[in-house]
């Protein structure tokens, strides 16, 4: 699927389950104003409407609603990290459990995800 519709699911799996992800939503989202980056406290809903936009950032909640609709696994990496599957209770046996992992690396200088084929 694109990537603008799994973050239309995502958007909408949030929604739907609001009482669960509002209790972590920090309320803040960064926005460009005049060429500079700022944090802006917003409601919960305006916070939906935005992370909706393609051109905003997804963040920690939208990668948790990926994983319960795909019922994938997502790991994100980060530069020198690890991979150890067994340490990290995906793998029994040899088999990866609750269906193949989705990689994601995430660039700590410019703050994305970029998904790994």
């Amino acid at each position: 699927e694109s990537a603008k519709v799994l973050r239309e699911k995502s958007c909408d799996y949030i929604a739907s389950h609001q009482a669960f992800f509002e209790g972590f939503h920090e309320s803040f989202i960064e926005i460009e104003m005049e060429g500079k980056k700022e944090l802006m406290q917003v409601p919960f809903a305006d916070y939906l409407t935005e992370l909706r936009k393609c051109n905003v950032k997804a963040d920690s909640l939208a990668i948790h609603a990926l994983t319960k609709i795909l019922n994938r696994p997502i790991i994100i990496l980060f530069e020198g990290m690890q991979l150890d599957f067994g340490k990290q209770g995906l793998k029994t046996n040899d088999k990866i459990k609750k269906g193949d992992p989705i990689f994601v690396y995430y660039d700590e200088a410019s703050c994305t995800y970029h998904a790994l084929h």
